[in-house]
This record gives structure tokens, C-alpha cells and sequence, in this order.
């Protein structure tokens, strides 16, 4: 992700603009701490929709199953579930 100070930022600001316009979105920093980011609408708004987690998900788990795995980790599932054997039963 490219940054640019708040200064710097003033003067390439449409350089900024088309970047994000590109869905590259870019930070801009105050004093070595990043305080804003740039980015397109359509990034904004997908962000900025309520809540629907399912519809995502369901999209990414039918990518994953059809074998599309184009900028998803090889290793992203490797430790998200617990493969010990559990607890002793208390009978």
C-alpha cells in the first residue's frame, strides 16, 4: 500500500486520487502515524454496508470449492481448527 505524508498528499493529491480510483488504496500520515486512507467509492461502500457477513462468506466458500483460490493464501485454514482429540469424558 503506498503512503505519503499529509504534505506531500497536498501536492500529488490527484496522483492519490487515481491510485485509488485504481483500488489501490493509500495511506497518508501525520507526524510518522497514519491518520487517513484513500480509497475508491466501491471499496468505501463495501466497507460501509451493514452488516452482511453470510453474503461474502457464501461467495468465498463456492470460490473455494471450485478450486479458485486466486489471492487466498495456501496455508489460510491451516491452524483455524483444533485437531487435538479433546477432553477426557467424565462419566
Amino acid at each position: 500500500m503506498e503512503q505519503f505524508s499529509i504534505a506531500e498528499a497536498r501536492n500529488r493529491f490527484t496522483e492519490i486520487v487515481r491510485r485509488a480510483e485504481r483500488g489501490e488504496p493509500v495511506r497518508l500520515f501525520r507526524r510518522g502515524k497514519v491518520v487517513a486512507v484513500v480509497l475508491s467509492i466501491r471499496d468505501y461502500q463495501q466497507l460501509a454496508r451493514p452488516g452482511d457477513f453470510w453474503t461474502p462468506l457464501a461467495r468465498f466458500r463456492e470460490q473455494i470449492a471450485r478450486g479458485e483460490r486466486e489471492g487466498v493464501e495456501p496455508d489460510v485454514f491451516a491452524d483455524v481448527r483444533d485437531r487435538s482429540t479433546g477432553r477426557d469424558a467424565v462419566l
